[in-house]
C-alpha cells in the first residue's frame, strides 16, 4: 500500500533548466547537455594536472592477494536500493551471489594487478539535479551525483579496510571526520564545553572556519599519491593508484538520449567509501602545522515545553479532550512512551560516556580538561546554564552518591568510572529507562525527575 501511495504521489521529473554564458535559457535537451557537461568539465578537469597512470613498474602479483572473503565482505557492506553505474549491476545481485561468484571476482581483481590489465571500471555516470532553494538557470545551482560501477565500490571498500589502521595512525587526534567512533556530536560537545568556559571566565575563544564546499574537487591526485607513499604499504598504494586513474565521466540528463563524456583528472571520485578518507588524509597533510580547536557559543534549552507538547500530541492520538483528564504517568503507559526529556538525558550521558572512554588526546576530552584550568578572571554576573552545569545537576539527583563535576579531579574520577564499568553504565541506562526513569549514570539507583 505504501509503495502504491508513493508511486501515486511521485512527482514527474522535469527537464533541467540551465542558462548559457550569455544568460539565455537552453531550449532543447542537446544544448542543455552541452552546457551541463561543459560546466562540470571545468570543475573536474585541469590542464595543468598530471594524468595518473593505472600501473607503474613491472607487472607482478600482490603479496597479499584479494580473497573471496574480502570480496564477500565488501559486497555485504554495500548499501541497498542504490542506483547502479554504467554496469547496471545492483548491489543486491552481488550480495546474494554464490561463493563461486566471489571467488571469480577475486581472481579477476588479482589478475588485473598481476598482468596490468585495465578493467575499465572507473567510469562514472554524472546526473545533475537542482539544489533545493537555489535559483533555477545557473549551472552552479546544480548538484552532481556520480553513479559508480558496483565492482569499483567493492574494490574501494577492500583497500579502505586494509589501509584503515595506517590511516588511523597518521591522522591526528583533532581530526574527527570520517573516522570510526567519531562523529558530529563529538564536535558539538567541544563547542559546548568551550562556550561554558567563556561564560565563567573573562576570556575569548575564536573560531576559524574553512569553506569546504568544493574541497573534494580540488585535490591534486599526484600530490595525494605522494602523501600516501609514507602512510600505506606498497600494495595499498597500487590499488589506490588504480582507482584514481582513467576516470571518465559520462554526463546524462533527462530528455537527452545521448551522453556527454569528459576526462576527469582532479579531485577524488565521489560516490565510494574511499573518497572521504582520501580527502581527510589530504586535509591532514595540508593542516599539519595548524589544527585549531574551535568553539561557538550556545545554550541549553528547557525541555519542559517539549514534554508538554509531546503529551499534547499523545492526547490527540488517544482522542482525549477537555474536560477528560489523565495523569502524565497513565498517558505515557497507555502510549508505551516516555517523556522526551528522558531521551535527551540518555543521549547526553551516552555521548559523555562515549567521549570519556576515548583517547584523552582527542579534542572533546581536551576541551573538558581545559574547562577546569583557569585562564582568566572569573566572569562577574549571573551564572549561566551551560553543559557542565547541567551534567553536574544530573549527578546531584542521584541518591547515595558523592559524584559531581566541579573540578578536574571529578572529571578524572568519572573517566575512571566509565572506563572500568562500561557494561554497568549501559545496563543502568536500560534499567533507569524501564523502571525509575531517573538519571542513567553508572550502576546507581536513580530517583524520579
Amino acid at each position: 500500500m505504501f509503495k502504491a501511495v508513493k508511486e501515486l504521489n511521485k512527482k514527474q521529473q522535469e527537464n533541467l533548466k540551465v542558462e548559457d554564458t550569455n544568460g539565455k535559457l537552453a531550449i532543447n535537451p542537446h544544448d542543455t547537455l552541452n552546457i551541463v557537461a561543459g560546466f562540470f568539465k571545468e570543475k573536474f578537469q585541469s590542464e595543468t594536472a598530471t594524468e595518473i597512470e593505472a600501473f607503474t613498474g613491472s607487472p607482478g602479483k600482490l603479496h597479499q592477494t584479494i580473497t573471496k572473503k574480502e570480496v564477500k565482505k565488501s559486497f555485504d557492506n554495500l548499501n541497498n536500493n542504490r542506483a547502479p553505474g554504467e554496469d547496471g549491476i545492483h548491489a543486491e545481485l552481488l550480495q546474494y551471489g554464490t561463493q563461486e561468484l566471489n571467488k571469480e571476482i577475486a581472481k579477476i581483481l588479482n589478475q588485473t594487478f598481476e598482468r596490468h590489465e585495465n578493467l575499465d571500471i572507473n567510469a562514472g555516470e554524472l546526473i545533475a539535479i537542482p539544489k533545493p532553494g537555489k535559483p533555477k538557470g545557473p549551472p552552479k545551482s546544480l548538484r552532481p551525483i556520480t553513479l559508480l560501477n558496483t565492482i569499483r565500490k567493492a574494490l574501494s571498500k577492500i583497500v579502505l579496510e586494509r589501509m584503515r589502521p595506517h590511516v588511523e595512525q597518521y591522522l591526528s587526534h583533532s581530526q574527527s571526520g570520517f573516522r570510526p567512533n567519531r562523529s558530529t556530536p563529538d564536535v558539538a560537545w567541544i563547542h559546548k564545553w568551550l562556550a561554558a568556559k567563556v561564560n565563567i571566565e573573562n576570556i575569548a575563544i575564536k573560531i576559524a572556519g574553512i569553506d569546504m564546499s568544493a574541497a573534494f574537487d580540488t585535490i591534486n591526485r599526484e600530490t595525494l599519491l605522494k602523501i600516501l607513499e609514507d602512510i600505506v604499504n606498497e600494495e595499498e598504494h597500487r590499488i589506490t593508484r588504480f582507482l584514481l586513474s582513467n576516470t571518465i565521466i559520462d554526463t546524462k540528463i533527462i530528455g537527452a538520449t545521448e551522453k556527454k563524456p569528459f576526462f576527469s583528472n582532479v579531485g577524488t571520485t565521489q560516490g565510494d567509501s574511499l573518497s572521504p578518507v582520501l580527502f581527510t588524509i589530504y586535509l591532514e597533510h595540508a593542516l599539519k602545522e595548524f589544527l585549531p580547536i574551535t568553539a561557538e557559543h550556545g545554550h541549553l534549552h528547557n525541555h519542559k515545553k517539549k514534554d508538554a507538547f509531546h503529551r499534547k500530541q499523545l492526547k490527540k492520538a488517544l482522542n482525549i479532550k477537555y474536560p477528560v483528564k489523565i495523569t502524565n504517568s497513565s498517558l505515557y503507559n497507555k502510549c508505551n512512551e516516555r517523556p522526551l526529556s528522558i531521551f535527551i538525558l540518555e543521549s547526553r550521558w551516552r555521548l559523555f560516556g562515549h567521549i570519556l572512554r576515548r583517547d584523552s588526546q582527542i579534542p572533546a576530552n581536551q576541551a573538558m580538561s581545559r574547562y577546569f584550568v583557569t585562564e582568566g578572571s572569573k566572569f562577574k554576573g549571573r551564572p549561566l546554564t551551560t553543559l557542565p552545569v547541567v551534567l553536574n545537576r544530573d549527578l546531584s539527583r542521584i541518591i547515595n552518591s558523592n559524584l559531581q563535576l566541579k573540578s578536574s579531579h571529578d572529571l578524572e574520577h568519572l573517566r575512571s568510572f566509565y572506563s572500568t564499568a562500561e557494561r554497568r553504565v549501559d545496563q543502568a541506562y536500560s534499567e533507569g529507562s524501564r523502571s525509575s526513569r531517573g538519571v542513567p549514570v553508572g550502576a546507581l539507583r536513580c530517583e524520579r525527575p
